[in-house]
């Protein structure tokens, strides 16, 4: 385990504890405040609420797709991450050597390559989150 590995996995995974500590308790009173929500909206409006339930439980599938595109993209963008920190600490521990040789350039070359990549990444990683957030 390098320490871009450790550094990556406690940024990315301890804001994943600190989420699901949050949501964890939704999904014990979910269903029951689903049911509450469709009979007394049944109650208040009629049979299109009925419908406008439907259409949740019908879109429910489809985020899924969207939640698993965004995890591959976030899967593949964590190790572009790891590469580039990785650099930046081999970059930050041989300064002195690499100043001494004059190979300032091409490292700084590499490490736009890797930032790019993982820019990218990025970007499709919160489209794809921007599309099931437009879901829901």
């Amino acid at each position: 385990l390098t320490v871009g590995q450790l550094v990556n996995m406690c940024m990315s995974d301890g804001q994943r504890v600190f989420e699901c500590g949050l949501l964890c308790s939704f999904l014990t009173a979910a269903p029951v405040m689903g049911t509450l929500v469709v009979v007394y909206t049944t109650y208040l409006v009629g049979w299109p609420a009925l419908v406008g339930s439907a259409t949740f439980v019908v879109f429910y599938p489809l985020q899924g797709v969207f939640g698993r595109l965004t995890a591959k993209y976030r899967r593949k963008g964590v190790r572009i991450t790891d590469q580039r920190v990785r650099l930046m600490n081999e970059i930050l521990l041989y300064v002195k050597l690499i100043k001494m040789y004059a190979w300032e350039k091409p490292f700084a070359k590499q490490a736009t390559q890797i930032r790019a990549a993982e820019r990218k990444m990025i970007e499709a990683s919160q489209i794809m989150f921007a599309f099931a957030q437009a879901l829901t």
